[in-house]
């Protein structure tokens, strides 16, 4: 009876915190087009095929590239950097492929500088575009 006790208890427990780490991610990260467009703070990827936009954390002063790895690792996009913390690779679209690269913009504004150097407060919008 005690070991069935435990047993129920420490399921109980383990769907708990599946349940808090799955719906605590979904706050931060949206995709839905809809909630995305009325975000303080969204983060696009434009494949130059399509694009994905997404509602991120309106954290003041988070970095661009930390954006970018959230969004990366919570919806499980490939992502390799260059040494610099620039996008070398998203999705499969790596620098170079039809002579193509990844170009950094905030509000619209194209950024020379690396993702990693540019501190983002809301509202803003982060896009990576291939281009």
């Amino acid at each position: 009876m005690k070991t069935k006790t435990i047993l129920l208890t420490i399921s109980t427990c383990i769907v708990l915190v599946f349940g808090l780490l799955y719906f605590t991610g979904r706050y931060f990260v949206f995709t839905e087009k809809e909630k995305a467009d009325n975000a303080k703070m969204v983060l696009v990827l434009d494949y130059g095929d399509g694009q994905q936009k997404f509602r991120v954390l309106e954290k003041d002063g988070n970095r661009a590239w930390n954006i970018l790895q959230q969004v990366a690792a919570i919806a499980k996009i490939d992502l390799k950097p260059t040494n610099d913390f620039r996008p070398q690779k998203i999705s499969g679209k790596t620098n170079g492929d039809g002579d193509k690269v990844w170009v950094f913009y905030i509000n619209g504004v194209k950024q020379e500088t690396s993702p990693y150097e540019v501190f983002v407060r809301p509202p803003a919008e982060v896009a990576f575009r291939f281009e």
